[in-house]
């Protein structure tokens, strides 16, 4: 009766193990594929700031005008066109020698190395 007491305890020891070696090989998968995607999102953004000339207020301004457009409602419509239309409208302005408030932005102009 000890033999098979014993037996059934390791049996249940045994299993316990496996299950506890199961659970953490899915938390580490999951925890790698975390990781994975984090860096991935990572070296994105920090290629989309080198795209906007290391300016992280453009890249966080191109960041918002996407996330508008993939919203879809009509708010975000609205201010996606917005900011679509903010460049010209300062170019009519500009010619017009109109100065349009400071609400609306400014546009600056690349420099050229002359």
């Amino acid at each position: 009766m000890v033999i098979d007491a014993e037996a059934e305890a390791q049996k249940q020891r045994t299993e316990a193990q496996g299950q506890a070696e199961a659970i953490v090989s899915v938390q580490t998968a999951e925890a790698t594929g975390i990781q994975k995607t984090l860096d991935a999102k990572s070296n994105g953004y920090r290629q989309l700031v080198s795209a906007c000339g290391n300016n992280s207020r453009e890249a966080s301004t191109m960041l918002l005008v996407e996330k508008l457009e993939q919203n879809g409602s009509a708010t975000a419509n609205f201010m996606s066109n917005m900011v679509k239309s903010l460049p010209p409208l300062h170019e009519v302005a500009g010619m017009a020698g109109v100065d349009l408030p400071l609400y609306l932005g400014g546009v600056t102009k690349p420099e050229t190395g002359a």
